[in-house]
């Protein structure tokens, strides 16, 4: 009864129009309001994947349809202007993130649909934080975030992901170049830290939602290399949270 509450009552109802005006009209109302598009996405994905409810699928088609055409030459899909891309003003600090939850649900939609539009627009993504933030490039992921590089470092979980569908060796590079970052001076030293038993409120700057996310990245690298120096501290996570948090 609840999944067929989430489906009818909440994944059927919410306005396309709402979801999708921070991108047809861009800039958006707040720095983050372009993360709920990607995550509706892959919720609705899911849900339709279970249960193939025709309406479903059409709003889907609908949505990302539209999404896909607010996609710059580059591979931009954020919500600032063109002079603002990647920015560090007030509210202006969250595009890394919405490209991750835009890359959560378009990886999601082509894994299920096959849709092949949706897949290279996510290539178009991770192709232009490639160029951006990957080595050799001109910002810094850990600087152009927010809570001392957690937001932006969680776009890693989707770049994974993608190596995982496209086998794509660039992408298992840029992952592997996130998680280095992170452990720079001024990163979040996410994987050291935890690995010495640091406490989780103790990383970054303790925000609990952007460091499960990047938690969530650590799980699919190791899933993707079964290197155990990715696993051991979402373990250690794990145990902290149980037995102190």
């Amino acid at each position: 009864k609840r999944y067929e509450a989430n489906v009818n009552a909440w994944l059927l109802q919410k306005n396309e129009d709402s979801l999708l005006a921070c991108f047809t009209h861009r800039p958006s109302s707040y720095g983050w309001q372009g993360e709920h598009v990607g995550k509706w996405i892959a919720a609705a994905t899911l849900a339709w994947a279970n249960s193939r409810n025709v309406r479903l699928r059409e709003k889907l088609d609908v949505v990302v349809k539209t999404l896909l055409r607010t996609q710059l030459p580059d591979g931009y899909l954020g919500t600032y202007q063109n002079n603002f891309h990647w920015a560090m003003g007030k509210e202006l600090n969250w595009d890394v993130w919405v490209h991750k939850y835009n890359l959560l649900g378009l990886i999601t939609y082509a894994r299920y649909t096959g849709d092949q539009q949706a897949l290279d627009a996510a290539k178009g993504i991770a192709d232009l934080l490639n160029r951006t933030f990957g080595a050799g490039g001109k910002l810094s992921l850990n600087k152009r975030s927010t809570f001392r590089g957690l937001a932006s470092g969680s776009v890693l979980e989707p770049i994974v992901l993608l190596y995982r569908v496209t086998n794509d060796v660039r992408y298992l590079q840029f992952a592997l170049y996130i998680v280095d970052q992170w452990e720079q001076p001024e990163g979040s030293h996410i994987i050291t830290s935890l690995t010495k038993g640091a406490a989780v409120n103790t990383i970054g700057s303790g925000k609990a939602y952007e460091m499960l996310s990047c938690l969530n990245g650590l799980c699919e690298l190791f899933r993707a290399t079964a290197d155990q120096r990715f696993l051991t501290p979402v373990l250690k996570a794990w145990t902290d949270i149980v037995e102190n948090q």
